[in-house]
């Protein structure tokens, strides 16, 4: 994990679909790359006739991909190669798809980290990836008015960098993770948010969730590094005292005796 993550932030020109290929790799050390870009080659050399985002929207939909309403919450739905196998999928790798071949197609596409539910820009029209549909101006301010974000509506319609995409589906994933108590899924949920760190995400409550990972792991030393980096992160008074008084309370290892 570390290797592809250092590479991808060595690239001064990453884009979402490499943030995509980050998390997939995070997610699935097993993930063959020379397959997964062969799919998404053809794809994309296919979609070059398309000249406008409703056609966008008819080619992404005539090639099988759909939102996956029976599965949402699964991990693997956070992976663009199980999106470009099973077709299925989150918005967000959806959007990572859709943002990748609409620039293919000469579109101006961007990501767009919509509150809830993940969009995409095309030109001036917005996507829903999930529903493979072009989005009515009405229907969306509508949407907004409705939760009281009408005021949000430029901020929330602009760019999302690809590393916010790449935490934002980590986000995801992380949750799923957290819900599950096996040995394997606490592992990959600490690459989740060491990755996380690297990209600039919260620290303090990053490494205060690495802690309670460790904590399921049964090791007393893990959980007292990560507090330790938790307290290290900030120069708040009331959290560095409050880090140092849960690293006081952690029962102290038995000191080796000679024999």
């Amino acid at each position: 994990m570390r290797a592809a993550l250092d590479r991808y932030l060595a690239n001064a020109l990453r884009n979402e679909w490499d943030a995509g290929c980050l998390v997939t790799r995070v997610l699935n050390e097993a993930v063959d790359f020379d397959v997964l870009n062969e799919a998404f080659g053809s794809l994309k050399q296919a979609v070059r006739t398309v000249a406008d985002p409703q056609s966008l929207c008819e080619f992404v939909a005539g090639e099988g991909f759909v939102g996956d309403s029976s599965t949402y919450y699964a991990l693997d739905n956070s992976r663009l190669d199980h999106l470009l196998t099973q077709r299925r999928g989150i918005p967000i790798t959806l959007g990572v798809l859709y943002v990748e071949l609409g620039r293919a197609a000469g579109l101006s596409m961007r990501g767009i980290g919509f509150p809830g539910h993940f969009l995409v820009g095309a030109d001036d029209a917005l996507i829903d990836p999930f529903t493979n549909c072009v989005i009515a101006t009405d229907a969306w301010r509508a949407w907004l008015r409705e939760h009281d974000l009408l005021a949000h509506a430029g901020v929330e319609l602009t760019r999302a960098a690809p590393d916010d995409i790449a935490l934002r589906m980590l986000n995801n994933a992380k949750r799923v993770l957290f819900g599950r108590s096996d040995n394997s899924a606490v592992a990959t949920a600490l690459d989740v948010v060491d990755c996380q760190l690297a990209l600039g995400g919260d620290a303090v409550a990053l490494h205060l969730e690495r802690a309670e990972l460790w904590r399921r792991l049964g090791s007393i030393a893990g959980v007292r590094a990560a507090l330790t980096d938790a307290r290290d992160a900030t120069t708040d008074p009331s959290v560095r005292a409050a880090m140092d008084a849960r690293i006081a309370s952690i029962p102290r290892l038995p000191t080796p005796t000679s024999h």
